[in-house]
């Protein structure tokens, strides 16, 4: 069982790099720009795919009482954890650390260039400033 855990595990990262790559090459971004998006919404996803009972369940079952007449009795919410939904997890938190310590090492680098410095002489920060 551990075997199939693992390759569960694995082919879900590897289904979710695929969809980032797709997604990254139809908006022209990095990859890792996508990542951690892509992990999120495929965590909410699988959450509400493998998650039964809950107030999506109740909508539903109340939908059909209405149409049919017959009433349902309630399920209670329970959550199928899986090596899927940790993969995704694991996919979101690689992808948000990426954007978040790639974005701070650019922003540190321009401020030791002094990229703001340039800016703060254009004509149009001035305007702006003015304004």
């Amino acid at each position: 069982m551990k075997k199939r855990n693992g390759l569960l595990f694995v082919l879900t990262l590897c289904i979710e790099a695929v969809i980032t790559i797709i997604v990254a090459s139809a908006f022209s971004v990095r990859f890792v720009e996508v990542m951690g998006i892509v992990g999120a919404l495929c965590s909410c996803l699988i959450y509400l795919l493998t998650s039964g009972g809950g107030p999506i369940t109740d909508f539903f079952n109340a939908q059909n009482a209405a149409i049919t007449g017959i009433i349902q009795e309630r399920e209670t919410f329970v959550f199928r954890r899986g090596p899927v939904f940790f993969a995704s997890l694991i996919y979101f938190g690689i992808g948000f650390d990426f954007i978040y310590f790639v974005s701070e090492w650019y922003h540190s680098t321009r401020v030791k260039l002094g990229y703001f410095k340039v800016i703060k002489k254009h004509p149009v920060f001035n305007w702006i400033k003015t304004r």
